[in-house]
């Protein structure tokens, strides 16, 4: 499913500037994009940090495309993914468990884990 197009929106710089506020103050593509996959429309948006970093100097640490807070109450985590690793499934477990458990604080319970909505879109069929 590669295109030829030299500034497609599979391009990491291009995919990411869609969702900006540069482009879109308002983030009404990234809202409708949301909605889209999720079925929740947001009324607030907040850009976190698209790196998760743990704690041990051995381990790796996960760059996502886009990571966002919806409504207060639920992450969403977007990768696009241009080329096959052959480990999508597990990379993509891994970000996800990443991602829930960056956000969660020492001796609190596990019920306060904030849902995550974890997003790939690839461009080559996996299966």
């Amino acid at each position: 499913m590669n295109n030829d197009l030299p500034y497609a929106p599979t391009n990491d710089v291009i995919f990411k500037a869609l969702f900006s506020h540069h482009t879109d103050p308002d983030l009404l593509l990234l809202k409708d994009f949301l909605f889209a996959l999720t079925g929740i429309y947001p009324d607030t948006i907040l850009y976190e940090d698209r790196e998760i970093n743990t704690d041990y100097p051995d381990t790796k640490d996960i760059r996502l495309d886009i990571r966002v807070l919806v409504d207060g109450k639920i992450y969403s985590n977007i990768k696009m993914q241009m080329f096959r690793c052959n480990d999508e499934a597990a990379r993509s477990l891994a970000y996800l468990c990443m991602s829930i458990t960056d956000k969660i604080e020492k001796g609190k319970p596990y019920s306060q884990m904030i849902p995550v909505h974890q997003i790939f879109i690839l461009d080559f069929i996996l299966f």
